[in-house]
């Protein structure tokens, strides 16, 4: 536990041969053994004369070396503040003959919350010392301390002032006594009850402590939690209110993890403020707590406490002078005696009673023995190494949802309160409780028959064991639910700022996160470089304004997309879709605020890089993440300045490229729109300017359709997406501005899926997305049939040219044959979808072909275009490629495989 004992008084005055004789040597720190750790034993030019009387003396050649010494108390300090940071028990074995060597240990005492005791041997005279140490010189020289040098030593402690009273003064004969915890006598009170985990959860406390009144026949002090929390909120939790809900005549031990995770950390702070100082409260310290410490001190950094804590703390009108206030009073445990009992709390749980519990770290109170996963281990052990009237209560760790008593006399408190779960407490008594609860038991490993109301009470023995689960309120479910969802976000965004393999683009509060080049070409696929693929977060709230697809995968280019693994692992039926060949868009319903948040950074940021012509030749730069390989999207487009202007001047600079808020271009603007509009990776990009044109006609067209306006019907989906929390997701055609392989004679919206804006995807099922395209008049992706077995499967691939073959290099050529329009029956190929949701793309031969010769447009210099040259087996590649040489290449793919047809048709 937190203890520091530092020795003091002189070399051999039986320092260390009282740690030798408690067995302690392995809690000190020595600087006389890191000395020898340093440097080994010197010798003396002229030997030291030690006297054991005026007729014994003996002459020690040796020393221990002292030249390194600012190396070695740096070591030692270094080496304490280590153990501190554990809360070890530490002991420093050393003379510290003055107040000034005592001072040198305040700062990390006070920083780490340290009692410091010292071990005064200055009642040992200087000759018994000088007997000593010439002792030491028989066996050990290295160790005996000239005599001058114990002199005066002797002299300085014997001058030094009396220790001031924050020093505790311990004496050898009756030290170690003193050091050993003993628990405290509790009969005096009727009951004693244990608080488990609370986690910001104000409502269940509240409730536990008004049934507690119930429980032992006292009349409550308010009839409603309700009641009670708003007496407290009025009163800004005010001390004589607070106090009304704990009855003088009980204990209070509540095991720690205050705040977090829960929506009401600041509440639950504010009370244990009011109470803290009262005789009848035990506040343990959890391994959540430790954040009121470090908050206001520049500690935090990005995590939990700071992001979702700090706030309700705030709200709740608290600083962190008042945390650090409320830290000061938690204590690492509680033992006491009650009714012939000996009870252990902590907050982690221990396998055994230890003989000195100061000896045990503070770590291992707060977090436990073991890992999480060893609470029943410890629990067992506990109940073989103890005898049967002591009893152990903690908290922290629960992931098997045992009952409270986990084993024997070990009871588990932490129920997952602030996750829907219940708060647990037991009571413990001088006899039974004065009435009886109709309770459900339940069951081992789990509680579900135990969570069918709000309290259910097991009396065993003198313990009575409560869970009370967390408030049914539908608004307080709701809030929990979002801090989850929010806290869920927030780790999701942690772990993709840390991934070298993800980029991450801001737009005011939104960013954007995608998987680098470097993911695609090296093939470095993982859960996380999928999820984050047109990943639209609010890093100020953490919510997921807006997603797309996980990355999914062509046939044979993964593992997971080999003909084995689609035979083992295809649940059937498997949906299939026509896949388009445009761009991906994606469209969501967002808050003013937040469209106005990223709006005002838009403003700020310099023009964007759209404001330059993007051709096939050098769109490449532009949103390069929106297609399979982060390269294609550019090569498939051709995009114009005409069609992506920069906004520059005063008045269009708030116009926002791409649509990301609606303000904008022509006097008819909608600034109150909702609508987050953007392509895969860039809301500002010209994909999502074209997207939006699109939409913007779309919506128009439809809303003359059904006798609307825009602007209604446009509200009207962004308010259905946002209170859906839905993302839409659409294939974007624009064949006059952003030609691909496939020629479309019009541009087209179509609407591909409706996912949920949650880490894991999950979808509309296909009816209610055709459903919701009806009624904002979207095209829907089209189902061309469904496959039920695996030898359907196979006969698909057989039937699209999917199998490998042997076929000639003419037969290959005859597929590229053909004018490549979608009015023709052109298309890029499928998206296979199975019955557990795993995705599948299949490329046809003719895109794959026809998108193979485009790179010969896209070469960036001649060599890497006669190496392109020469990898092209087929006479019709081999000739495209001839062709190609006397042509101008300033010209879509569409366009110049149209004259190379004709060209060929007539030549032939």
């Amino acid at each position: 536990m937190r203890t520091l004992l530092l020795m003091r008084g002189l070399p051999a005055s039986g320092k260390s041969s009282w740690l030798r004789e408690h067995n302690l040597h392995p809690y000190a720190l020595s600087p006389d053994c890191l000395r020898l750790m340093a440097s080994a034993p010197i010798m003396l030019p002229t030997p030291n004369t030690l006297h054991a009387s005026p007729t014994q003396k003996v002459d020690s050649s040796y020393i221990i070396n002292q030249a390194n010494d600012k190396r070695v108390w740096k070591m030692l300090f270094e080496l304490l503040e280590l153990r501190m940071a554990r809360g070890d028990f530490t002991i420093i074995d050393a003379t510290h003959t003055s107040l000034q060597a005592l001072r040198a240990y305040e700062s990390l005492a006070q920083s780490y919350r340290y009692r410091i005791f010292v071990l005064d041997f200055s009642d040992v005279s200087l000759e018994i010392v000088k007997k000593r140490n010439y002792a030491r010189s028989l066996t050990a020289s290295h160790k005996a301390v000239p005599e001058s040098i114990l002199e005066s030593m002797a002299k300085r402690l014997q001058d030094s002032p009396v220790l001031p009273s924050r020093y505790t003064l311990l004496k050898p004969e009756s030290a170690f006594e003193h050091l050993c915890l003993k628990p405290i006598d509790l009969n005096a009170y009727t009951a004693i009850h244990h608080i488990g985990d609370i986690h910001g959860c104000i409502e269940s406390v509240i409730e536990y402590l008004l049934y507690s009144f119930i429980l032992e026949a006292r009349t409550p002090p308010y009839r409603t939690k309700q009641q009670a929390l708003n007496a407290l909120r009025q009163s800004n939790f005010a001390k004589e209110i607070c106090l009304q809900l704990f009855h003088p005549t009980s204990y209070y031990i509540f095991l720690g993890d205050y705040i977090d995770r829960g929506v009401g950390s600041g509440e639950v702070v504010a009370l244990l403020l009011a109470i803290m100082e009262e005789r009848n409260i035990c506040l343990l310290e959890g391994n959540h707590e430790r954040w009121l410490q470090k908050w206001g001190k520049e500690e935090l950094g990005d995590n939990e406490f700071s992001t979702f804590s700090v706030k309700d703390l705030e709200q709740a009108g608290l600083s962190p002078k008042d945390t650090h206030r409320l830290y000061a009073r938690l204590r690492q445990c509680a033992y006491y005696s009650f009714d012939n009992k000996q009870v252990l709390c902590t907050h982690g749980g221990l396998p055994t009673l230890p003989e000195n519990l100061l000896l045990i770290g503070t770590r291992q109170l707060i977090y436990g023995s073991g890992d999480y996963e060893d609470m029943q281990s410890c629990a067992r052990n506990f109940a073989k190494t103890t005898d049967s009237s002591t009893y152990q209560v903690f908290g922290h760790r629960n992931r098997e949802k045992h009952g409270v008593r986990v084993y024997e006399r070990s009871f588990a408190l932490e129920g997952g309160v602030e996750f829907g779960g219940c708060l647990r407490a037991c009571i413990l008594r001088h006899s039974r409780l004065p009435i009886s609860l109709h309770t459900k038991v339940p069951a081992k490993h789990n509680l579900q028959s135990a969570l069918s109301g709000d309290l259910l009470g097991l009396v065993l023995g003198d313990f009575c064991e409560i869970y009370l689960q967390n408030s049914k309120d539908p608004a307080l479910a709701h809030r929990l639910n979002a801090r989850h969802n929010a806290r869920k976000i927030h780790s999701l965004v942690e772990k993709l700022r840390k991934s070298p393999l993800i980029k991450e683009k801001s737009f005011g509060p939104i960013s954007s996160f995608n998987f680098t080049k470097e993911v695609f070409y090296h093939k470095k696929w993982s859960t996380l470089t999928c999820k984050a693929r047109g990943l639209f977060i609010d890093t100020h709230a953490y919510k997921i304004v807006a997603r797309s697809y996980d990355k999914f995968f062509n046939l044979y280019e993964r593992e997971e997309s080999s003909l084995e693994s689609l035979q083992e692992h295809l649940s059937y039926p498997v949906q299939v879709y026509i896949k388009e060949n445009g761009f991906l868009g994606i469209m969501s319903g967002v808050s003013a605020y937040c469209l106005e948040s990223t709006f005002a950074n838009a403003d700020s940021m310099d023009c964007h890089a759209t404001a330059s012509t993007i051709s096939h030749n050098d769109s490449k730069k532009v949103d390069s993440s929106n297609a399979q390989n982060p390269h294609e999207q550019a090569k498939d487009s051709k995009i114009t300045k005409e069609t992506a202007p920069c906004f520059c001047d005063e008045q269009t600079n708030k116009a926002v490229q791409g649509g990301v808020f609606r303000e904008a271009q022509s006097s008819n603007a909608t600034p109150e729109s909702k609508l987050f509009i953007t392509s895969k990776s860039d809301a500002l990009s010209p994909y999502a300017t074209i997207m939006r044109e699109l939409i913007d006609s779309h919506l128009a067209h439809h809303a003359r359709t059904i006798q609307s306006t825009k602007e209604s019907l446009e509200s009207t989906l962004a308010t259905y997406l946002k209170d859906q929390n839905l993302s839409l997701v659409f294939e974007i055609i624009e064949p006059s501005k952003d030609p691909h392989i496939i020629a479309y004679s019009t541009p087209q919206v179509i609407l591909l899926d409706a996912i949920y804006n949650t880490p894991n995807l999950a979808k509309l099922p296909y009816d209610e997305l055709c459903a919701l395209g009806a009624r904002f008049g979207f095209r829907v992706k089209e189902q061309v049939g469904s496959i039920a077995c695996w030898e359907e499967f196979m006969e698909f691939l057989r039937k699209h040219d999917q199998l490998p073959s042997d076929e000639s290099p003419h037969a290959k050529d005859s597929r590229l044959l053909g004018s490549g329009a979608r009015e023709d029956g052109f298309i890029e190929g499928f998206v296979l979808e199975d019955s557990a949701g795993f995705m599948l793309k299949i490329k046809l031969p003719y895109y794959q072909g026809w998108k193979h010769l485009r790179n010969l447009l896209e070469s960036p210099s001649t060599k890497s275009r006669h190496n392109l040259i020469a990898k092209l087996k087929s006479p019709l590649t081999q000739e495209f490629a001839k062709w190609l040489e006397s042509t101008s290449t300033e010209q879509s793919l569409i366009a110049l495989r149209e004259q190379f047809l004709k060209a060929r048709k007539s030549s032939h």
